[in-house]
């Protein structure tokens, strides 16, 4: 059985995604771009999914009868971010391992 994921970015932030795994039905071994596809079509008929939340029924039968079952949803909380006072930039600490080593600060975030 082949796990395929669709990342959903429902923020405006690039740091903010939850994803919602699909498991593909059909064991043809479909990528990601079908999935995306699939997706598409479903989110045209039912509109998007409501960030945080897992899909409604009536978009789970959609994805469904395109061959696709949800699995499960994995939710990413927001990176916490703060203003420098002298430059107006937006910072953000950066990790490794789980221990802040410094930040990062620029207007790209």
């Amino acid at each position: 059985m082949k796990w395929l994921a669709i990342v959903l970015v429902l923020a405006s932030s690039p740091a903010f995604a939850d994803q919602t795994i699909w498991n593909d039905m059909t064991r043809q071994h479909r990528d990601d771009s079908v999935l995306n596809q699939d997706g598409g079509a479903c989110d045209a008929q039912l509109g998007p999914i409501v960030h945080g939340a897992a899909p409604s029924r009536a978009y789970r039968r959609c994805m469904r009868s395109r061959g696709w079952s949800f699995q499960r949803l994995i939710r990413q909380t927001a990176e916490k971010t703060w203003i420098d006072p002298d430059t107006g930039d937006t910072c953000r600490d950066l990790k490794f391992n789980g221990t802040v080593i410094g930040s990062e600060c620029g207007n790209m975030f």
